[in-house]
């Protein structure tokens, strides 16, 4: 999150997590307002989908899966940009997984973050201080899986491809709120600077939820945040359901928008 996650990295401390990486800045949906204005983080942007689960009704979820595009970006002096799923577990632990660039190297990484929300974080300072647990691996372009799910008890796995990028305890085994999961876009710069313009489109794709020891899709899907555009289903019939692209071009969604509604499975 913005320059100053460098120094809060350094400060901080992994809490019975193991990771075969080093961190890349990241933050859940809502969080940071300004400590001096009370207003939304400046430079700060997002957006995705939140998932409306009427499949978790029986069964809560114990993980969350997508397969995401991953496409070189150009480099830029300060921001990064960022696409992932993540999921908030009963014990109100947060995690996400995906893939991220930032800085004049645009170096692509994939990385996950765990974050206690349970903590204040109405402000950079306090969230950076909520960290559970971090890791970052080498990606290449192309479509990628992308996945977070119970390993063992409370402990869960961080995949792409199959293969664990690193382990964290999220205190719960399972995530019951209806409004729990999100597959997101992250745009981050500095000050008071609007979104830059990244490389796209980028599609995120088969975003399911791991109920019961089966991966079930989203079922109904609404959009969140208005920073650049977004298509899905429900405004372009050509999108397949349970399917999101983002394009800085695209026209804007306003807020809580219909992206799609996936039929009885």
């Amino acid at each position: 999150m913005r320059r100053s996650f460098p120094f809060l990295v350094a400060s901080l401390v992994l809490l019975g997590c193991g990771s075969n990486g080093r961190k890349a800045p990241s933050a859940p949906p809502g969080q940071f307002v300004s400590a001096d204005t009370g207003v939304p983080y400046p430079g700060y942007y997002q957006v995705g989908a939140i998932a409306n689960l009427v499949s978790m009704t029986p069964a809560p979820s114990s993980g969350v899966e997508a397969t995401i595009e991953v496409v070189a970006q150009p480099p830029v002096n300060d921001p990064f940009v960022s696409f992932w799923i993540s999921e908030t577990v009963d014990s109100n632990v947060w995690g996400q997984i995906g893939w991220t660039t930032d800085g004049p190297s645009a170096t692509l990484q994939a990385f996950f973050q765990v974050y206690d929300l349970s903590q204040p974080t109405a402000t950079i300072d306090q969230f950076a201080m909520t960290l559970l647990g971090e890791g970052t691996a080498p990606i290449t372009t192309g479509l990628h899986t992308f996945s977070m799910h119970v390993q063992t008890g409370t402990l869960w796995s961080f995949d792409v491809d199959g293969a664990s990028i690193g382990t964290c305890d999220m205190r719960s085994a399972q995530a019951t709120s209806p409004n729990a999961t999100f597959a997101n876009e992250e745009n981050v710069g500095s000050g008071f600077a609007p979104p830059f313009r990244f490389a796209g489109p980028v599609h995120v794709s088969g975003i399911k939820t791991l109920e019961a020891g089966k991966w079930v899709p989203f079922d109904i899907a609404s959009s969140y945040g208005t920073g650049w555009g977004e298509r899905a289903n429900d405004e372009d019939p050509s999108v397949p359901r349970g399917t999101l692209v983002f394009d800085f071009d695209f026209p804007h969604m306003n807020d809580g928008s219909p992206l799609w509604d996936l039929p009885p499975q």
